[in-house]
């Protein structure tokens, strides 16, 4: 059943529900309380919060929505709309025509887009900053 759909901001302020659909199911011994899914595929498959969803994994480890469950939608699920502010800011996220992706407006005043590009910067894939780890960064709001 799918709890909630979560919004996050990444590095370049761009809004998804990757990582932020939670739904409770059991998947190989494995539960995924994060399912990536994205604001056209949201759409286009019509996911609501109190749907049943079937979920397989796309990869090795990323669980991907494949379907709705229609008779067991609760009565009162209404069609999920994406902000068209920040969670985190409050800043417009706006999306441009002929991109997939809804983005924040607001730079580095935004706490997720400053703390997602500290965690990038020092990343093994470009500084490579020893003893920096998830534990040890700020929070951004995220929930991984």
């Amino acid at each position: 059943m799918l709890n909630d759909i979560i919004i996050q901001v990444g590095r370049q302020g761009s809004l998804d529900a990757g990582r932020g659909v939670g739904a409770d199911n059991r998947r190989r011994g494995r539960r995924a309380a994060r399912n990536p899914a994205h604001e056209d595929e949201i759409a286009r498959k019509d996911v609501r919060i109190g749907d049943t969803v079937i979920v397989q994994r796309a990869g090795d480890v990323i669980p991907q929505i494949v379907s709705v469950i229609l008779e067991g939608r609760p009565p009162e699920a209404k069609p999920y709309e994406f902000p068209d502010r920040c969670p985190i800011c409050g800043s417009l996220a706006v999306r441009e025509p002929g991109t997939v992706a809804r983005r924040c407006t607001g730079g580095l005043i935004c706490a997720a887009q400053a703390v997602e590009r500290l965690r990038h910067f020092v990343s093994r894939d470009c500084f490579d900053i020893e003893g920096w780890a998830r534990s040890t960064s700020p929070s951004s709001g995220r929930t991984d």
